[in-house]
């Protein structure tokens, strides 16, 4: 059995960091479409702490019916994404600890350059690929880590997941998405994968939250 190593594994697009950049969310590159959706999950340091658990372990995957089968653990600090400016002016990388982090009940989190693959099914549709952090960021209020296709799946591009602490206290999960059909029967049926997306994404505010179903709102570019 080959085992795929760190330096074998990559993205197979070329628009990494798109899902940070605010023109490419609003105008994705040719072939792709963009998606972001925002669930309100509850409110308190407790519950920012269990959401930025959840993706910075995998467990939002599999908590979601997804199996994942790690390939590689990264390095802590390392392949960080570029930072964007709110005009999409590309910024210094953010500032990353080398130091590896554990969730309450000692899961090890995800860092940068670590990759799995993903095998599953949501509803009618099948997840099967094999995807790499590509950035990982960490503010006091707000947490992110941006997952990149590797191949072997129906779709490719990248998708954010971001936990923020509020002002008001209020804990909100994010999903910002920029792919592309990859399967032919998702290119010739466009609306196929603005489905497949939606199934995803509920899956994972269900995840998250319970009662996702009455503070979500989002949208999918055609």
């Amino acid at each position: 059995m080959r085992r795929e190593s760190f330096e074998d594994l990559h993205v197979d697009y070329g628009a990494v960091g798109a899902t940070a950049a605010p023109d490419m969310m609003q105008y994705p590159p040719r072939g792709f479409r963009s998606a972001e959706v925002e669930v309100r999950l509850g409110s308190g340091a407790e519950r920012f702490t269990q959401a930025v658990d959840a993706i910075m372990s995998w467990d939002l995957y599999r908590g979601s019916g997804i199996a994942v089968q790690v390939l590689a653990h990264g390095e802590p600090g390392a392949y960080t994404g570029v930072k964007f400016a709110d005009d999409g002016t590309p910024i210094a990388p953010a500032t990353l600890s080398a130091e590896e982090r554990f969730t309450a009940d000692g899961t090890p989190y995800v860092s940068s350059g670590a990759s799995a693959r993903l095998s599953g099914r949501v509803g009618v549709y099948r997840v099967t690929t094999r995807v790499r952090v590509v950035s990982v960021v960490e503010d006091e209020r707000r947490v992110s880590v941006t997952f990149g296709t590797l191949g072997g799946g129906v779709v490719s591009g990248e998708d954010a997941y971001i936990v923020e602490l509020a002002d008001d206290d209020s804990v909100r999960f994010i999903q910002r998405s920029v792919f592309r059909a990859k399967a032919l029967h998702y290119r010739l049926f466009r609306w196929l994968v603005r489905r497949r997306w939606t199934a995803l994404s509920t899956r994972f505010a269900r995840t998250l939250s319970p009662l996702w179903a009455a503070r979500r709102r989002g949208q999918v570019t055609e």
